[in-house]
């Protein structure tokens, strides 16, 4: 787990990023997204939110399926406004189907990710949004649209995605690397066809695998999230996605993938 926390904020009326790469995955969630993306957990902000007792959505039902999450509610303080954690290395252990009180088991899961340097490849970004309540005063809902609301939920997406390795990073950054994914390619292939041939042995057959080289498919800058704090705190949808485009453009990301979640109003912009 890390924790960073952004003392300055970027001059947002002056940036002149190129906006990143955008993916829409209308009906895709973010936990299924490929294992290198890093994934953002629409948190409260002492993380876990309800998960142990009345609460099941975004956030509760990925600490459901990620268990090893719940390590975080003993560890990690509340999230002020300008903070955000990395969790890295957890394990997911089930399916689902449903959401909230529909929300229900839906079997065992084969984890997908690979092992780097002793740690599981999967990345959770831990941020906060504002809950905007109907009744809150003197505006409601329309208090997110007031640039106090938007500078802070900007600034908070921003530290978050600055844990997402930046398209900015230098040519030494940019050789180690390199450096560390051929290592580390070279370690999985070798422990693979020792497996192969453990196998083989034992069973008595040949068994032909090839052993997978995906060094050209290491991705690093990606980005998977989705409707941040629109649920129960009552965000708008098309307002928080830019905010997310805007902060993750910033911090370097390569891509965002989006997921929809069947958004209508997003579907008209595939």
């Amino acid at each position: 787990m890390q924790r960073r926390a952004l003392l300055g904020s970027p001059d947002w009326l002056k940036s002149r990023k190129t906006l990143c790469h955008v993916t829409l995955d209308i009906g895709g969630k973010i936990e299924d997204a490929p294992p290198y993306c890093y994934k953002v957990d629409f948190a409260y902000r002492f993380p876990g939110g309800g998960v142990l007792n009345y609460g099941c959505v975004q956030e509760e039902m990925l600490f459901a399926i990620y268990p090893e999450l719940l390590l975080s509610i003993m560890c990690c303080e509340a999230l002020n406004h300008n903070e955000a954690i990395l969790i890295e290395g957890v394990e997911r252990f089930s399916k689902y189907k449903g959401y909230s009180h529909e929300f229900e088991y839906d079997g065992d899961y084969q984890e997908q990710g690979q092992i780097k340097n002793g740690i599981l490849e999967s990345k959770f970004i831990v941020i906060d949004a504002i809950n905007f309540l109907p009744q809150q005063k003197p505006r409601g809902l329309k208090n997110q649209w007031g640039l106090k609301s938007l500078w802070r939920e900007t600034n908070k997406a921003f530290i978050g995605f600055s844990f997402v390795p930046s398209a900015n990073e230098t040519e030494k950054q940019k050789a180690q690397r390199k450096w560390q994914n051929e290592k580390d390619n070279k370690g999985k292939k070798e422990q693979q066809q020792k497996q192969i041939e453990m196998n083989s042995k034992d069973q008595g057959i040949r068994l032909e695998q090839k052993v997978r080289d995906d060094s050209d498919q290491v991705r690093s800058g990606v980005l998977a999230t989705g409707h941040w704090g629109c649920g129960a705190f009552n965000g708008n949808t098309f307002l928080k996605f830019i905010i997310q485009w805007i902060a993750a453009s910033e911090a370097g990301v390569t891509e965002m993938r989006y997921s929809c979640m069947n958004n209508k109003g997003f579907i008209l912009f595939q």
